[in-house]
């Protein structure tokens, strides 16, 4: 017998199997998480330093360059970029997957306390910003 004649002749049969596999599906799906925005936390930190009044040069040459070449030996970091404009310096920190950012925020303060002494009186202290989609 072919399946085809076992459908034909046992419709009762053929019709319970289908609603059997129906009614596993719909418990299978109700069982199944399904996360539209699933939380990830993107490795990236951004320092924001303000210096009012400064000239991108040397907001370049007394904020950013020291804040990047001391943020380069945080464990972890893949690469740092740096944005000098007028009055305002911005260093963004990627970090490599995997790396536990909340640590990395406090190595980054620290180092960011270390060198505060050698950034200019007038700017303000450098704060700290996670990238949060």
């Amino acid at each position: 017998m072919s399946l085809t004649e076992v459908s034909v002749n046992r419709p009762v049969t053929t019709a319970m199997f289908f609603i059997g596999i129906a009614i596993i599906g719909v418990i299978a799906v109700s069982y199944i998480s399904v996360d539209y925005l699933p939380s990830v936390q993107i490795p990236e930190l951004l320092v924001q330093t303000v210096y009012v009044g400064a000239s991108p040069e040397e907001v370049e040459r007394q904020i950013s360059e020291p804040i990047e070449s001391m943020l380069n030996t945080v464990k972890g970091v893949k690469r740092v970029i740096s944005i000098s404009r007028e009055g305002l310096s911005l260093v963004r920190l990627q970090f490599y997957w995997g790396t536990d950012i909340d640590y990395a925020m406090l190595e980054v303060r620290e180092k960011l306390d270390a060198i505060r002494g050698s950034l200019p009186e007038d700017a303000q202290r450098p704060t700290i910003v996670k990238i949060d989609p």
